[in-house]
């Protein structure tokens, strides 16, 4: 019974978040500095979380369970990508 429910509910690499997490991550190496918001909302579809800070938009986007923290992208006033990295919860 305990294989069984380990094997069908608990495994994360089967559960629709980490799924999207290794998306994610996958796709996050098409994006390169300089690229503009479209593209990225293009290859990488709605940000889990948008927000402002400083002049410059932050979007975030979930990583696979098995790491900690965020995929983070930073656009400039001009809409263009200047920085992308990890953000820890």
């Amino acid at each position: 019974m305990i294989i069984l429910f380990d094997f069908f509910v608990y495994r994360p690499k089967f559960s629709e978040q980490a799924r999207q997490g290794i998306i994610n991550k996958r796709q996050s190496a098409l994006v390169i500095i300089g690229n503009d918001s479209l593209y990225v909302l293009k290859i990488m579809g709605k940000p889990n979380f948008r927000w402002r800070a400083n002049g410059c938009t932050y979007y975030n986007y979930d990583l696979p369970p098995s790491e900690s923290g965020q995929l983070t992208f930073t656009f400039d006033s001009f809409g263009q990508v200047i920085d992308k990295g990890y953000f820890e919860k």
